[in-house]
């Protein structure tokens, strides 16, 4: 065999190989921002909108779609749920499921479903983990929940708030009036 087409063979596969890996990672999504579009409380789904565009192996920068139907995560179980009401705009962190995940959104989640399609972190594996806030996103106004080491919990809104202490003590306080309980 020819000295020149060898080299240019091992070139190629040199070139080819990174090329082709690169290419397919770039399609493979694991976390990026997005922006709530709608949110159904009553079954926990959402349209999101990615907040980050998507580059081509080109490098041409592309407009990800709204992703529709998005479960949304919560924290809590059967005995307990904190329960966070979307708005559209809201800013959230979107994860991408290792396979598909459209037969488990289906079920009752009561037992280890088959994924609908064996591709791994696709838009339509979309998950809404929790809300993030990028710089300058204002949530001053937002009501919040608190633990700290002096209050077991602390609830709060722009026109009071409850603080119940590790010793029992309910302390309600809206600005005008304090109770304590």
């Amino acid at each position: 065999m020819n000295e020149s087409k060898v080299n240019m063979e091992k070139e190629t596969l040199a070139t080819v190989i990174p090329e082709y890996v690169e290419s397919k990672l770039r399609d493979m999504r694991c976390i990026i921002p997005a922006k709530i579009e709608s949110y159904n409380k009553a079954t926990r789904r959402a349209d999101v909108t990615p907040s980050v565009q998507y580059y081509t192996p080109q490098g041409i920068a592309v407009e990800l779609k709204t992703i529709t139907d998005v479960p949304v995560g919560y924290q809590g179980g059967k005995s307990c749920v904190i329960d966070i009401e979307y708005q559209a705009g809201d800013s959230v962190l979107l994860g991408f499921a290792d396979y598909g995940i459209g037969n488990w959104k289906a079920s009752a989640g009561t037992s280890q479903e088959l994924p609908d399609d064996l591709s791994a972190h696709r838009l339509t594996g979309a998950i809404v983990i929790c809300g993030i806030a990028p710089e300058g996103f204002d949530l001053s106004s937002a009501p919040t929940i608190s633990v700290d080491k002096d209050k077991l919990m602390t609830i709060t809104n722009q026109t009071g708030t409850i603080a119940i202490k590790d010793d029992g003590q309910i302390d309600i306080n809206n600005g005008n009036l304090t109770v304590d309980v």
